[in-house]
């Protein structure tokens, strides 16, 4: 059996092992000497013939290889570049014939998950028309987004009740909004990401990560009002005056509808 010691100074949750390594921007091994010890002495003949086996996350982009632990219970995880996150691993020793039991650790590499690093689009343009939604607004950087991150949106519009339901965006990078038909302006929107540090297990903390500011332009969209006169003479020149809102100016883009009844 291992008996693991609580070297974090992060918040207790549900894996009472958890080990710390500092990220390092070109990637590097580091070494955590006596990470796991049996619960009792053992010789070096012994030991020879004992082997930890260490599963879970062990693929996460955290790491350029995968993790190991030598018979003498010292840890090495190979940190990939500029990684820093989160990765919920497990650990059991064998030997030639047994096997402990399996025993969950976290390894947190940094200040843990560190704050998600994203990228975002400035500038967004929708015409007031039917609910809008943009897959891949916002694109996470693995390396540093390992948990599920949680984007907030706050927003001030130039129009009052521009939005039937205002700009978000989800855990996936994609934003949705739905304008007011019939309505344009602009909004000025800030953008942030957080995640728990934790997975999901034990208690949650986030870290928030700097803004990303964007634009929403929300253009009119054009309307006939009127028709005159609504009948004509057959086989005679006749004026018609069409008029109608948002018709060819620069806060319509030129839209018009391919046909009105």
């Amino acid at each position: 059996p291992l008996a693991g010691e609580v070297v974090s100074e992060e918040t207790v949750t549900d894996c009472g092992i958890v080990l710390r390594v500092d990220p390092s921007p070109d990637g590097a091994v580091r070494v955590v000497p006596g990470a796991f010890v049996a619960d009792q002495p053992l010789d070096e003949v012994f030991t020879d013939g004992l082997s930890f086996v260490v599963g879970g996350d062990t693929g996460a982009v955290l790491f350029a290889s995968p993790p190991m632990v030598f018979p003498n219970g010292t840890a090495v995880f190979a940190v990939a570049a500029s990684a820093e996150g989160v990765a919920d691993l497990t650990v059991r020793l064998d030997d030639f014939e047994l096997s402990s039991p399996t025993y969950p650790f976290r390894l947190i590499v940094g200040r843990g998950s560190g704050p998600p690093s994203f990228t975002a689009a400035t500038l967004v343009e929708v015409d007031s028309t039917a609910p809008f939604s943009m897959p891949g607004f916002a694109v996470l950087d693995p390396l540093r987004s390992v948990q599920p991150v949680t984007f907030d949106v706050v927003f001030s519009t130039s129009t009052p009740d521009l939005f039937l339901s205002p700009p978000a965006v989800s855990a996936d990078g994609t934003l949705r909004l739905h304008a007011r038909y019939g309505y344009g302006g602009v909004a000025l929107c800030s953008l942030g990401g957080a995640h728990d540090e934790g997975r999901g297990n034990g208690p949650v903390r986030t870290l928030q990560k700097d803004r990303r500011v964007f634009e929403v332009r929300v253009w009119p969209q054009p309307a006939l009002t009127s028709v005159r006169p609504f009948f004509g003479g057959l086989g005679e020149a006749t004026t018609v005056t069409v008029l109608g809102r948002n018709f060819g100016s620069e806060a319509s883009r030129g839209f018009s509808a391919e046909r009105y009844e």
